[in-house]
């Protein structure tokens, strides 16, 4: 689908708007004056009639023309039954005293009948409505000729002034087009108009969001390359061991290496894709979950992690609450967190998980006793990659990042601290899902 250009579309729509006005405005204008114009004729008429009552203009009277010419434009004549000498028009001696419109010998007439009290007798001034109406149009044609000249004149300068309004964005568009595409500085807004200021905004606040979303890709990438390269170059100094292993014992027992390692450059490798799936959004199948089913599974598989680490994990608190889940990714945030708390927790430990609810969010909380998290680190510990110096568990640094990708994607929020008897606290709120009865 074509776009449609925005100066066009407000020319074509003042324009139309203007030329509508302009008509409706000739429309009205010209009949306001046309009217206006034919009561001044009446005027005229009562102002003949004043001077025939003062004796001041005689009887028979053709004013400004003569009696068979078009150019008559007031005729008064004395109002009689039988008058001889009485020249054309013959206006009716029945007519009452005041205007009338009257028709003789196929003209029309505007005549205003009055008496003269001396002598009682009746007069007739009139005036042909075809010389009235004459005079009202070109009345009417001097106040429509403005109007038209205006129109035109509309019709020329709106596109120029609409051109000249968005000649700043054309400016800052094609500042854009000459920008970098790997830094983007803020754009600037103070040229533009105030109606466009905010969507300048709405850009730019786009534009940092794409900053952040790539100065991260850069650094998983950067980060993931360098996770990579030392499991790797692990895995070909093992090789290389193997190949040259003299007896079968030593033979087996570098073959048992290479396993272990390639189970550890496997693990990080699904923690890298798990991460980038997320961060991409992929997961979208959203359903309404109940929270103590998750936690029980979860803690059901990691069992005989639990076991082999001598570790006891228990649900401590349990309420009924709903919330939503997607692709199942609520059951990989809490297995984090458990999985996390079974390698820290020392032999004999415990690990306290509570399932709770207060006002519209529901809450996991998962305790151990392990040596908890210097509070210098608990800020960088859900960064990608990032491990503690004196972590010597396994792992690929992985685990609380996609926890934090995850709770981002359901809405959620995740705090660290630890606890003043000693452990770490893993804290998991979410909004609730109120499901009908």
């Amino acid at each position: 689908m074509t776009s449609q250009s925005l100066r066009f579309s407000l020319s074509r729509s003042i324009l139309i708007t203007a030329l509508v006005l302009s008509l409706f405005s000739s429309i009205i204008a010209g009949w306001v004056a046309f009217y206006s114009a034919r009561e001044v004729q009446d005027e005229l008429l009562q102002s003949v009639a004043n001077l025939v009552r003062a004796n001041q203009v005689a009887v028979s009277t053709y004013v400004s023309g003569k009696q068979d010419d078009e150019e008559v434009n007031i005729v008064i004549k004395r109002l009689a039954k039988n008058t001889s000498e009485s020249r054309k028009p013959y206006f009716p001696e029945k007519l009452k005293n005041g205007f009338h419109t009257v028709e003789l010998d196929h003209d029309q007439w505007r005549v205003l009948i009055i008496s003269h009290k001396p002598d009682a007798q009746r007069y007739a001034i009139a005036q042909q409505t075809g010389l009235r109406n004459e005079l009202a149009l070109a009345s009417s044609t001097g106040v429509l000729f403005p109007i038209l000249v205006m129109t035109f004149a509309l019709l020329v300068l709106i596109p120029m002034l609409v051109s000249r309004a968005l000649k700043p964005l054309r400016k800052l568009s094609a500042t854009i087009q000459t920008l970098p595409g790997e830094t983007l500085p803020p754009l600037d807004e103070s040229a533009v108009p105030s109606e466009i200021a905010p969507f300048i905004n709405a850009i730019g606040g786009l534009l940092e969001r794409n900053r952040a979303v790539l100065y991260r890709q850069r650094r998983f990438v950067a980060d993931a390359a360098h996770e990579l390269r030392t499991p790797v170059a692990a895995q070909v100094i093992l090789t290389e061991n193997l190949a040259r292993s003299s007896s079968e014992t030593e033979r087996r027992d570098r073959s048992r290496q290479v396993k272990q390692g390639l189970d550890r450059l496997q693990n990080l490798v699904t923690r890298l894709l798990d991460l980038a799936r997320l961060q991409n959004h992929d997961s979208q199948q959203t359903q309404p979950v109940l929270v103590s089913d998750v936690v029980r599974s979860v803690v059901g598989e990691l069992q005989p992690l639990a076991v082999e680490h001598g570790v006891d994990v228990g649900l401590v608190k349990d309420v009924v609450l709903h919330v939503l889940d997607k692709n199942e990714t609520l059951s990989q945030l809490i297995r984090n967190a458990i999985e996390n708390a079974i390698f820290h927790s020392p032999e004999n430990g415990q690990i306290d998980i509570a399932i709770t609810g207060r006002e519209s969010t529901a809450l996991i909380t998962v305790e151990d006793n392990g040596p908890g998290i210097d509070p210098s680190e608990l800020s960088r510990v859900m960064e990608p990659f990032y491990r503690s110096p004196t972590n010597a568990n396994p792992g690929s640094g992985l685990g609380l990042a996609i926890s934090q990708e995850i709770a981002q994607q359901l809405n959620g929020k995740i705090t660290l601290e630890n606890r003043s008897v000693g452990g770490l606290c893993f804290r998991y709120e979410q909004p609730l899902f109120e499901v009908s009865s």
